[in-house]
């Protein structure tokens, strides 16, 4: 009882040092933009590389302000701590930190559930076709990772739904601890592997993601320590001393977080392009340029299409191309358009494909004119 007691008189006397609300401050608020940033993709054309490059740079100023507010609010909260505890009022430490501590539960929760519920729709860790029938050893990091786990959908499957059970239990102060147990060795993993992997575009995010889950547990260190290496049962917490956020905000925040989810991944399907005739992995039987009949099987290599997006694969390079085909006629009408200024000479002809595993492309690429005949190759 005693124990009960005291561990209530501490609850409504905390000192926390600058660091510590440094810390809250960065877990409650350093997911922001990356929660902003998902919504704003709705209005993003994705299939625009310029569109989608000016978009990064945005992220990039919003992880910029937010740490220039995360330092102002941390700052403004030690000064207001310290002037109060010169007076005979103390100041409101528990409520600050219980605001920062579900601000950074509930955003975490969203961005898990976010991903995990794309595993479950098919829009992420799916095995692409731009890669298939590649050797191991011509495949980056990045497609080797997303083969691997694109290749078992149950796998793929109890993946997310262990992010989902984990995020759940992050709703409920009761549970947060043992789901942030739970999410802990998943986000680290995801660490390892974009670390491991070079798959450097999400790996800021994914340390993000471990920070959050690393204060969420951080917090209770003390009973850990009390529990796992002492061998003594820690007290009960009094969540009553806890922030108590009314029913509307519960229920408003609740919807919030299925439309987030969910509404963002059926946007996300219905705007993908649909399924070209050409999709496939497609390697080179005949390359002729006829401006260099010398360098002809150096200038194609293999091409893979998938939706609008095409990707041709070299010896010596990769160009990413935009593909826009005319199905009108039987030989239809092609154009690749490379993504970005290192890509390769824009592509300009038909296509015809005599069957499901063989196909002709004829026109022009820059100022020259080409034919590339080619043959379907099978996923391994």
């Amino acid at each position: 009882m005693t124990d009960v007691m005291s561990q209530n008189e501490s609850l409504q006397e905390f000192k926390f040092n600058y660091l510590q609300k440094l810390a809250n401050a960065t877990a409650a608020l350093v997911m922001v933009p990356n929660f902003l940033a998902f919504i704003f993709l709705f209005s993003i054309d994705t299939g625009n590389p310029k569109a989608i490059a000016d978009f990064a740079r945005m992220v990039n100023i919003a992880l910029l302000l937010i740490g220039i507010i995360i330092l102002l609010w941390s700052v403004i909260w030690h000064w207001a701590d310290l002037k109060n505890r010169k007076t005979a009022h103390s100041f409101a430490n528990k409520k600050w930190w219980d605001i920062g501590f579900d601000i950074c539960r509930y955003l975490l929760t969203a961005i898990i559930l976010l991903y995990a519920s794309g595993k479950l729709l098919g829009s992420q860790l799916q095995s692409s076709v731009l890669w298939q029938g590649d050797e191991l050893g011509e495949m980056s990091g990045f497609e080797l990772t997303w083969a691997f786990f694109g290749h078992s959908k149950l796998y793929n499957s109890f993946i997310a739904l262990s992010q989902i059970t984990a995020s759940i239990f992050l709703l409920f102060r009761r549970t947060t601890l043992l789901g942030a147990f739970m999410l802990l060795p998943i986000v680290a993993n995801i660490v390892m592997i974009d670390y491991s992997f070079k798959i450097l575009g999400p790996l800021p995010l994914a340390i993000m993601l471990l920070y959050m889950c690393l204060f969420l547990i951080a917090g209770s260190w003390k009973k850990l320590v009390a529990l796992f290496i002492n061998n003594q049962t820690a007290p009960a917490v009094n969540y009553s001393a806890h922030i108590k956020w009314n029913f509307f905000v519960r229920i408003t925040a609740g919807i919030a977080l299925l439309f987030y989810v969910f509404g963002f991944n059926y946007l996300k399907s219905t705007r993908l392009p649909p399924p070209s005739v050409l999709d496939g992995a497609w390697h080179s039987v005949k390359a002729i340029n006829y401006s260099d009949e010398l360098n002809n099987y150096r200038n194609f290599a293999k091409l893979f299409i998938e939706s609008n997006y095409a990707v041709i694969k070299q010896p010596y390079g990769l160009n990413q191309y935009q593909l826009k085909l005319d199905t009108n006629n039987k030989a239809t009408g092609m154009i690749l358009d490379p993504v970005d200024s290192n890509a390769g000479k824009r592509v300009e002809g038909n296509y015809r494909l005599i069957n499901s595993d063989s196909l002709i492309i004829s026109g022009r690429q820059g100022g020259d004119s080409i034919q590339w005949i080619l043959k379907r190759k099978m996923k391994q």
